[in-house]
């Protein structure tokens, strides 16, 4: 969440330094901060549409009825951080001539953004779980005797295993809401002296911790005590029957070295990113390594394996139909009754779409695991920039 007054000095700041024309929006697509005043709080579609749609950049070249809060010609961009939209900034002006200029605007919002957050981060250093959050997740090269020095003052052992869980909060209170998780994590029956409570900027990273001769290998039994405490407890206490905490919970596999809790929690934030639009309130890393590795790979090492499937789909098959059955499949774990009511489709709808799909690309995801991994591997790579 982009702090308004943060978003007013800059625009103020750019205003007199480089006499440009800036909108900054919110998440919402709401306008919180502008050179012409008048226009805070007032809705900007073409921001509302890059974020909806995780646009990179939207070019008007003249205002029209049907663009709603846009005023001048510009160039709109979407603002990040972590890897995370927080919301999009405008110049007005001739798209041509100040394109360059706008993306320098952004990049210069977004540097400053980061270092205003490792700021506070910063100055909060009193609160040791502020403190261990940048050092554990934000600090760039990591610092191994800085993680050493800090986990030991709280007499936090590196190699006892944690189960990483994100819990992301959908609130207009985030920062009430992250503080009142730290205040009252500790008073849980299941908080562990090994657990790490890390206040992150859109919610809270919970390091679960189970015993490390435990019969439960894999911390199965701990997650779902911890889980149900905190939806029993914590969130049942934030909530009203008005307006009731929303939330999700994004878990990673066991984890062990204090080094790994950065690229591990990169990982979370990319899932919140991909499932964000999903029902489910409960997300596992691991039922995604397909979608995060092909994520991470470069497309030229994954194209043999998969440009001529997806040529035989494009010339035999409807692709937005394909890439909805093999989701819902994927999503129900390969189970066609559970898919076709997530579809909302007839069993048999279903069925024949498969049935196509087999006769096209010579597989079948139901009776075959293998053919599944590769079903979803061909999704995946439907909705990166080279496979569509």
């Amino acid at each position: 969440m982009i702090n308004k007054i943060f978003a007013q000095n800059f625009v103020r700041k750019i205003q007199q330094s480089m006499k440009l024309k800036v909108n900054v929006m919110d998440e919402k697509g709401v306008i919180i901060a502008s050179t012409s005043k008048e226009r805070v709080g007032d809705f900007h579609i073409c921001a509302y549409e890059i974020i909806q749609k995780e646009l990179p950049m939207l070019v008007t070249t003249e205002p029209t009825r049907e663009l709603i809060g846009v005023n001048a010609p510009g160039v709109n961009l979407r603002l990040t951080s972590s890897n995370e939209t927080i919301g999009v900034i405008g110049v007005s002006g001739d798209p041509e001539k100040i394109t360059d200029i706008a993306k320098m605007v952004k990049l210069t919002f977004e540097t400053m953004y980061e270092y205003e957050y490792k700021k506070n981060a910063s100055m909060k250093g009193s609160n040791s779980l502020w403190n261990l959050a940048h050092i554990l997740l934000t600090e760039t090269p990591q610092n191994a005797f800085s993680i050493k020095k800090a986990t030991a003052r709280l007499k936090l052992s590196d190699d006892h295993p944690r189960i990483p869980i994100y819990i992301r909060f959908y609130s207009e209170c985030l920062e009430t809401i992250i503080q009142h998780f730290l205040d009252y994590y500790p008073s849980l029956a299941c908080c562990r002296h090994q657990d790490i409570v890390l206040p992150v900027e859109r919610g809270i990273l919970l390091l679960r911790s189970f015993p490390q001769d435990s019969q439960d290998l894999y911390g199965r039994e701990a997650l779902q005590d911890c889980l149900s405490q905190i939806r029993q407890d914590f969130i049942a206490r934030e909530s009203t029957p008005e307006q009731p905490l929303t939330y999700k919970f994004f878990i990673a596999p066991v984890q062990t070295r204090f080094l790994h809790y950065q690229v591990i929690y990169q990982h979370l934030l990319w899932l919140a990113s991909f499932r964000k639009s999903a029902m489910e309130t409960t997300e596992y890393l691991t039922d995604y390594l397909i979608e995060l590795l092909l994520e991470r790979c470069q497309k030229e090492a994954v194209a043999p394996l998969s440009d001529y499937y997806l040529q035989m789909i494009r010339q035999n098959l409807d692709m937005d139909s394909f890439m909805e059955t093999g989701r819902g499949l994927a999503d129900a774990d390969m189970k066609l009754d559970l898919a076709a009511q997530r579809l909302h489709l007839h069993k048999n709808s279903v069925i024949a779409r498969l049935k196509k799909a087999k006769e096209v690309l010579d597989i079948n995801p139901i009776a075959n695991p293998k053919d599944a991994a590769l079903l979803r591997f061909l999704c995946a790579r439907c909705t990166s920039s080279d496979g569509t």
